[in-house]
């Protein structure tokens, strides 16, 4: 069985439909492409940005949320979230919130009303939150704050 598997990774052979579209024209459809991506560029990862948003940043409270956001020095949003072990000592735990947040950021930040950094602060109980709930908090707090399109 490890020969066979072994064999048909080295003929490169397509094992998805995507990956046969792709091998037969060179090219990705049109839905697989940038919007709903969530790249590095995306992210927030220098001091300098950290402490900016720190300093200059509006601050918008949700239940188990914190929201730090500033117009972006970029030419797109970016997000950094901070899930401590003070919310929660389990890193399973922690990552799956952190999952749930990139997920609600990936797939609305094309709704925002302009280029923010956004740094997203879990509180405490926060793990315990659906992705409904986490959803309805941030995009709640993003709406009223007038940063959110319908």
């Amino acid at each position: 069985m490890w020969e066979r598997e072994t064999a048909l990774v080295r003929t490169g052979a397509p094992r998805t439909a995507m990956e046969k579209h792709v091998k037969a024209s060179g090219t990705t459809p049109q839905s697989a492409k940038a919007p709903l991506t969530f790249g590095p560029h995306l992210r927030i990862r220098h001091k300098r940005d950290f402490e900016r948003l720190q300093r200059q940043g509006r601050k918008l409270y949700s239940t188990h949320f914190l929201l730090v956001v500033d117009k972006a020095e970029t030419p797109h949003s970016r997000i950094a979230l901070a899930v401590t072990k003070k919310v929660e000592p389990r890193a399973a735990f922690r990552n799956t919130l952190r999952r749930r947040l990139k997920e609600i950021f990936r797939l609305h930040h094309s709704k925002l009303t302009g280029d923010f950094d956004i740094l997203i602060i879990a509180r405490k109980d926060a793990q315990y939150c659906e992705f409904a709930q986490v959803q309805r908090e941030v995009l709640g707090a993003l709406h009223h704050a007038g940063l959110l399109r319908q």
